[in-house]
């Protein structure tokens, strides 16, 4: 890990944090989005998006995904 990206995963996650294996603690990842129908690769576009592993977290101890959030949402209107 290069000096920059090691201080900008100690900025999002404090020193004590273990960073994400995938984004490397800046809680971000690129993505391919031209893939086809099949799986295969049909352009050469990439994207950049949040972490599929953490969450955004930048950190081991991932955020909940979009999906939990939901799920915790309605349990708690449910509650109320």
């Amino acid at each position: 890990m290069s000096a920059q990206r090691k201080f900008s995963a100690e900025d999002r996650i404090g020193l004590q944090g273990s960073p994400c294996t995938r984004c490397h603690g800046l809680g971000y990842a690129v993505y391919a989005s031209t893939t086809t129908w099949r799986g295969g690769i049909g352009g050469a576009a990439m994207t950049s998006d949040v972490c599929s592993k953490c969450w955004g977290s930048g950190s081991t101890d991932p955020w909940p995904s979009h999906k939990e959030f939901e799920k915790m949402q309605k349990m708690i209107e449910a509650m109320t």
